[in-house]
């Protein structure tokens, strides 16, 4: 059963360009409670652009620390299906969390639900997801993500696609999943680490993966 965000999920994009502390002290111990879910997205080797922190809350107009230049705001409806289905009609989801249905038929949830975007399968932090239009994505986190990234796995993904960017600069750059809090001191942010994802992408029509370096 995927566990944790569902109904709205309001998010937003930042360009980090100011101080973020990164630390794991208490980040293994509440889980979902506490700070604002967050993923960091850090490119390698001159990678196309600066680090990114897409952030994600249920309350809409949730802010976070001053960490940097606003690049998007969106939000964005999730519904559970499958086994443990929430009372919410799939026919609004943007994002589907699908407990049941196997990697491969995922692109065919998208197609039984034209309005929905983003269909997700996860499981104690590996997550394979169908995004519409685009190739089939594989998120693996490592043994402390678990209980943040599998709720956060869809719901990044649509922010990441709806922005415009490819879902193949996740495979050469580090993700961090966590929790952002602001500093008790000076301005900035800290981002209390969960753990990482390493991203494959593959074309389905074609023989490529593309793995993100270990």
């Amino acid at each position: 059963m995927i566990e944790g965000l569902t109904g709205r999920v309001y998010t937003r994009l930042y360009r980090v360009d100011r101080f973020l502390r990164l630390t794991r002290s208490g980040a293994e111990k509440d889980g979902l409670d506490g700070g604002i879910l967050s993923v960091l997205f850090i490119p390698r080797c001159g990678g196309p652009c600066p680090p990114r922190l897409a952030t994600f809350t249920t309350k809409g107009g949730t802010a976070g620390p001053d960490i940097g230049r606003l690049l998007d705001a969106d939000a964005h409806t999730v519904v559970r299906v499958g086994s443990t289905p929430d009372p919410a009609d799939p026919e609004t989801a943007d994002v589907l969390l699908h407990d049941r249905a196997p990697h491969a038929r995922l692109p065919h949830v998208l197609d039984d639900y034209p309005g929905c975007s983003v269909a997700v399968t996860a499981e104690a932090g590996r997550c394979h997801a169908a995004v519409r239009g685009r190739p089939i994505v594989r998120a693996v986190g490592d043994h402390a993500t678990g209980v943040v990234w599998s709720p956060l796995c869809g719901s990044f993904l649509y922010a990441w696609s709806t922005a415009g960017l490819p879902l193949e600069s996740l495979t050469a750059a580090v993700i961090i999943a966590g929790r952002l809090r602001p500093p008790s001191d000076d301005a900035g942010g800290v981002l209390e680490v969960m753990g990482r994802v390493a991203f494959t992408v593959r074309d389905e029509n074609g023989p490529s993966v593309r793995r993100a370096a270990s």
